[in-house]
């Protein structure tokens, strides 16, 4: 590993995840190196498109290069070819619908899906998905989501009317957001009265943000409490194994 390369994406990644204009002291904090160093470093990436600087704000953010480059990709079919193999994997293990979501554009997108065979199974027939918090996975993508993107989520959402065992209120529904975090995976149980369970765990990119969220979905016929905590432990090791690739460190890792 070429150490200059991997501060500088580090750095980029930092500045990335932040929701405003960053300082250089708070960045050279967050990624425990010396001030001077992460200067030139940010200096550098300003130098060519990759971070936009500020004289008024004093601080840097994400510039129109990595844009420009997102353009010409399609990002959702990458990452679709990012997840796949690893889809594949736990659908081979346990036979359920196994989806991988992300948060894209401030909505909640089905990033890949592979459905279950069983002659009951869970189908997700949209790409963009409405009322995220229904669906286990939409529920944590939007409990790690910036606290703007939940604000606007409760002023907009009418939790009132969208069904049985599920949060009736934005109180209900950011106190639920609360546990989420604490126990880093999400259920879905009968929810809107449809007989189908879920379980989604955190996929962690290397700025610590959730890049995607990995669920399991199954009629509640066929997924007890017993078998969601069982698929629940190999999803937790496949997105642990997923966030190393994405950069996040391995667990154990200094």
């Amino acid at each position: 590993m070429i150490q200059s390369i991997d501060r500088a994406i580090t750095i980029l990644n930092t500045v990335a995840a932040c929701d405003s204009w960053v300082g250089v002291r708070e960045v050279a904090r967050i990624v425990g190196l010396k001030v001077p160093t992460v200067q030139n470093i940010l200096k550098s990436l300003a130098s060519h498109g990759y971070l936009e600087f500020s004289e008024a704000y004093r601080g840097y953010r994400l510039g129109v290069a990595p844009l420009l480059l997102a353009e010409k990709t399609n990002p959702v079919a990458r990452m679709a070819d990012f997840a796949r193999p690893y889809l594949k994997i736990l659908f081979e293990q346990f036979g359920e619908t196994t989806t991988c979501c992300t948060l894209f554009g401030g909505h909640v997108v089905v990033v890949d899906s592979i459905l279950s065979a069983e002659p009951l199974t869970v189908i997700h027939p949209n790409r963009i998905v409405e009322h995220p918090h229904c669906l286990a996975s939409g529920r944590l993508l939007l409990a790690f989501a910036n606290e703007q993107l939940i604000q606007n989520y409760v002023k907009i959402t009418p939790f009132s009317e969208l069904g049985a065992n599920l949060p009736m209120n934005g109180r209900e529904f950011l106190q639920e957001l609360e546990v989420i975090r604490g126990q880093r995976y999400a259920e879905a149980l009968n929810a809107r009265s449809q007989g189908v369970g879920a379980v989604a765990v955190p996929v962690f990119g290397p700025g610590g943000d959730v890049a995607f969220a990995l669920a399991c979905s199954a009629p509640l016929a066929r997924f007890d409490a017993e078998r969601r905590a069982a698929i629940r432990a190999v999803y937790e090791v496949c997105a642990q194994k997923m966030g190393e690739r994405l950069g996040q460190p391995a667990k154990g890792r200094v």
